[in-house]
């Protein structure tokens, strides 16, 4: 019997591009491989032109939760 193995990644930050966070999981998931060595990664951050990166799949990935500044909610009160 295969068992299955699960990976889990936390982010947090203040805001996320389009397909940021699934770059971000591809490009460490290859690292782990060892098909892509920890050092190119400042590399493909510095490019100019956009880096050829492996998004993860969509699937599997979730919005545990969300944090607001009680500045800014108390705002939209």
């Amino acid at each position: 019997m295969e068992t299955e193995k699960f990976l889990c990644f936390r982010l947090s930050g203040n805001g996320f591009l389009y397909k940021m966070v699934r770059n971000i999981v591809g490009t460490l998931v290859l690292v782990g491989k060892g098909k892509l060595n920890a050092a190119e990664i400042p590399v493909l951050l510095q490019q100019t032109s956009k880096p050829n990166l492996h998004p993860a799949p969509a699937y599997g990935l979730f919005m545990e939760r969300v944090y607001y500044d009680e500045a800014d909610y108390a705002t939209y009160k």
